[in-house]
């Protein structure tokens, strides 16, 4: 940077085949150099990670002979959702949305690419999602909405996917359950996170915003609405009618990875009755290892990598550190 007023001096030139003004040369150079280390700072578990982002972002936007883009600030809304501060990571997102209503960004070819796209959207949904707020689902939510509404209206890169709907029902999983619920408000007794998800759920089945191959239901889907079900449910028939209905649904679509087993197991459990009538017997139940052994229609659609194929049998590995355990 600091060589650059001098730099700029130079004639126009022919760069490498590039005919072009020397300066707008260097100021991408610039430009790529800076969004290398703002996504190194986004990809680090370093607790300063958001800060350092940010410092970064906010240095390109002062600086003339910088030009921040879409990728610098999806960048630092991806540094403030693995530092769970969601809050940032919207403020980030809105700062550039107030750029454009006040005009002082426009679409052309050099500002059209920092236009917030359904990416800044869905990692602002994401941090909310992995965040500590007690209103994560609702926010999580909101701005889906957002995304959805702006796609209606014509902004073809808004068009959310699997993974903005997943985030909300996962917000929903991991909200803490509401001990002050009217229980005339539910049959179960739960706080808004569970309407939402459910909401959520039943758009993503039905493809009620008509987005195609974009909101096919996968094993996340399934595996983060038995969280829910868990989470937000009493035990008893209640439960286990829905827990009946999210397996059929993922057994239907072919969706069975390990990821659900794993949760199939831990919603149900200490009912090993429920569990081997869900899978089919209690041997399934006890000593399930790969999903393999399950009817092909099931896992017709799981990826083929070994985190979705393999289960981790809690009971096996308990088994065998036993025997281990009693040879030494």
């Amino acid at each position: 940077l600091d060589e650059y007023d001098s730099i700029c001096d130079i004639e126009n030139e022919d760069i490498d085949g590039y005919e072009e003004n020397i300066e707008d040369y260097w100021k991408k150079q610039l430009t790529i150099a800076f969004n290398i280390v703002v996504n190194a700072w986004a990809r680090s578990d370093v607790r300063e990670a958001g800060i350092r982002a940010d410092s970064l972002w906010q240095r390109m936007l002062s600086e003339p002979m910088l030009q921040p883009d879409k990728i610098t600030m999806n960048a630092t809304i991806k540094s403030w959702a693995r530092a769970f501060d969601p809050v940032k990571a919207e403020e980030t997102l809105n700062f550039v949305l107030d750029l454009y209503e006040e005009g002082h960004l426009e679409d052309n070819d050099n500002n059209v690419s920092m236009k917030p796209d359904a990416i800044s959207y869905s990692t602002v949904i994401t941090a909310w999602a992995k965040s500590n707020h007690s209103d994560k689902t609702a926010n999580a939510r909101r701005l889906l909405d957002t995304m959805l509404q702006k796609h209606e209206e014509g902004e073809d890169n808004m068009k959310p996917n699997i993974i903005s709907f997943t985030a909300v029902i996962n917000a929903a999983g991991y909200s803490p359950k509401d001990d002050n619920n009217n229980p005339e408000d539910d049959a179960f007794g739960v706080k808004d996170s569970y309407n939402i998800a459910m909401e959520t759920y039943e758009e993503i089945l039905n493809d009620t915003y008509q987005l195609g191959g974009r909101l096919a239901p996968d094993s996340f889907v399934f595996a983060a609405m038995l969280k829910v079900i868990q989470t937000h449910t009493l035990k008893g028939e209640d439960r286990y009618i829905m827990i009946q209905r999210i397996f059929d649904d993922a057994c239907a679509a072919g969706q069975v990875s390990s990821l659900v087993i794993k949760q199939l197991r831990s919603v149900c459990g200490d009912d090993k009755i429920l569990l081997a009538r869900l899978l089919g017997g209690q041997e399934l139940a006890e000593h399930l290892s790969t999903i393999y052994k399950l009817p092909h229609e099931w896992i017709k659609n799981v990826p083929k990598q070994a985190k979705f194929c393999n289960v981790d049998n809690n009971n096996d590995n308990k088994k065998k550190r036993r025997e281990n355990n009693n040879k030494r």
